[in-house]
């Protein structure tokens, strides 16, 4: 089973993400991706959002764990940026330039733009939220993630 590390990034109410084109189709997911041999997940997560997005951050919870229907074992962390820090499109360094698949960076306002969350953001939520309860966190971003799976389990 393949393993992946991903951070999702909440500041201001609003979730980072990277927009990728693949097969004409563009589609929004998480910052992430493989965990090398001699990483951590936690370190793989901090990787890949240097590369794809151009920025430090700080594991502030996880990992909550998702087995995807692409039989992939992803860990999944909430990272933590700097106010003050844009983040930047990077790359994938696994892809020569003319192969990126990564376009933009975008971040969705939760509450804004709350129904644009598909069901496998709201998996990736509901993982860190379950992980949350059984390890009885309580944080205020943990709010954020609620509502939008409410919101998104209503339609």
């Amino acid at each position: 089973m393949r393993k992946r590390a991903c951070s999702i990034v909440i500041r201001n109410n609003k979730i980072l993400f990277i927009q990728q084109i693949v097969n004409g189709q563009s589609r929004n997911v998480f910052i992430g991706g493989g965990i090398e041999d001699n990483e951590t997940p936690q370190e793989a997560a901090l990787r890949e959002l240097k590369e794809e997005a151009n920025v430090d951050g700080e594991i502030i919870f996880g990992p909550a764990i998702i087995e995807t229907i692409y039989k992939m074992k992803e860990y999944v962390f909430i990272v933590s940026i700097s106010d003050d820090v844009h983040p930047a499109l990077g790359y994938d360094p696994e892809l020569s330039l003319d192969k990126q698949v990564i376009k933009s960076l975008v971040w969705l306002d939760t509450k804004e733009e709350i129904g644009v969350f598909n069901k496998f953001d709201c998996a990736y939520f509901k993982a860190v939220i379950d992980e949350t309860k059984r390890k009885e966190i309580n944080e205020s971003w943990l709010i954020i993630l609620e509502n939008i799976v409410l919101h998104n389990s209503k339609i």
